[in-house]
């Protein structure tokens, strides 16, 4: 079973991650994250984002701050992202790191950090006194249903919600932050949507590679059709970080 740097780097590669076109609506959420990072940008914010990928749903807002700093492990997706932001503003900075062991110079207004992994003292210094640190993640009980037809899960998936494990490290970083969070019920209009998300996410390890697995999708289509679509999961949390201003 790949690790889940090599699963993103191989997806990354061949697929490029865009998943503009997978057809899929959900019920209502408290929260968009969209939304929540445009309210924290002014002309003055200087942002970083860690684990940009293409930067899919933040051109415009690339163009409302003060600078911007995209940094993702996967050089195929630093280039989508240049792509992306072509012929772009020329307050923007893309680079290939890690966004475990990011090794910047200065400290940032901003920082975001959707659905990738973030070493929290690595934010913290970074983050300049004032600055707010915004991060979505995918948790455990994410498309819990299909994870429970295929019978596995991603192997670094440890079961502990990632919201938890954060807001635990921020703690004991003398830090307090602010955790939301929801599971609603979310419809996949195709089979072709669903098969596209199982093939290009680790949701289902090896999907499509062990013998029944075309056999259990089908099944799993059937008993979950709805005349809203196929229906699954989608879990996540949103942990928001005030670094006060210690002037």
């Amino acid at each position: 079973m790949p690790t889940e740097k090599e699963f993103y780097d191989v997806v990354g590669k061949t697929r490029g991650w865009s998943f503009t076109d997978l057809k899929v609506v959900s019920d209502p959420t408290p929260f968009d994250y969209f939304e929540v990072v445009a309210r924290l940008i002014a002309p003055t914010t200087r942002w970083l984002d860690l684990g940009c990928g293409s930067c899919s749903g933040l051109e415009a807002l690339v163009l409302r701050s003060k600078a911007f700093v995209g940094v993702d492990r996967s050089p195929f997706m630093v280039e989508k992202a240049r792509e992306a932001l072509a012929p772009g503003p020329a307050n923007f900075r893309l680079q290939v790191g890690d966004s475990l062991t990011v090794d910047l110079e200065g400290q940032f207004g901003l920082i975001t950090a959707r659905h990738a992994p973030f070493d929290p003292a690595a934010v913290v210094s970074l983050l300049e006194d004032g600055g707010t640190f915004l991060t979505q993640q995918v948790e455990a009980d994410d498309k819990q249903a299909l994870k429970d037809a295929f019978g596995r899960r991603p192997g670094w998936d440890e079961g502990e919600r990632n919201s938890t494990r954060y807001e635990r490290a921020f703690r004991n970083l003398g830090l307090d932050p602010e955790v939301r969070a929801y599971l609603v019920e979310e419809f996949y209009q195709t089979e072709e949507d669903l098969l596209f998300l199982l093939q290009n996410t680790p949701i289902v390890p090896d999907f499509g590679t062990i013998p029944g697995d075309h056999e259990t999708f089908l099944r799993y289509v059937g008993e979950n059709r709805t005349a809203r679509g196929i229906r699954a999961t989608s879990s996540r949390s949103l942990l928001t970080v005030y670094k006060e201003n210690r002037r």
